[in-house]
């Protein structure tokens, strides 16, 4: 295969609860992370959204299970670079605007 690997840094697979705000739409949908990282991660939004690459979001994913709240000032300013709707439900791939520090080193071991 030729397809060549652009991420810069370590994913894990890990299923967290996320909220996403579609800036354009002004609109606020849940999610799941699929896999996450310093960088951007993969989320399963529940209901069909359109998420054009280059779709700017604010991201907030509960690091820790009992997070089930999250506030405005923990929302993180990303783009979509890919997206998939089937089955009513829509796969996002998104780049953080800043490397996520909680998400570099042993940290991100601890997360998992």
């Amino acid at each position: 295969s030729s397809h060549i690997d652009r991420r810069v840094h370590d994913r894990i697979d890990i299923n967290r609860p996320t909220k996403v705000h579609h800036k354009r739409l002004d609109r606020y949908v849940a999610g799941t992370t699929s896999n996450l990282s310093a960088g951007g991660a993969c989320i399963e939004i529940e209901t069909q959204v359109p998420f054009e690459p280059g779709t700017r979001i604010h991201v907030g994913v509960a690091m820790k299970r009992r997070d089930s709240l999250l506030f405005a000032d923990e929302m993180i300013p990303a783009t979509v670079l890919r997206s998939l709707s089937c089955e009513g439900r829509t796969n996002i791939a998104i780049r953080f605007d800043s490397v996520l520090e909680s998400m570099t080193g042993p940290q991100l071991q601890l997360a998992a």
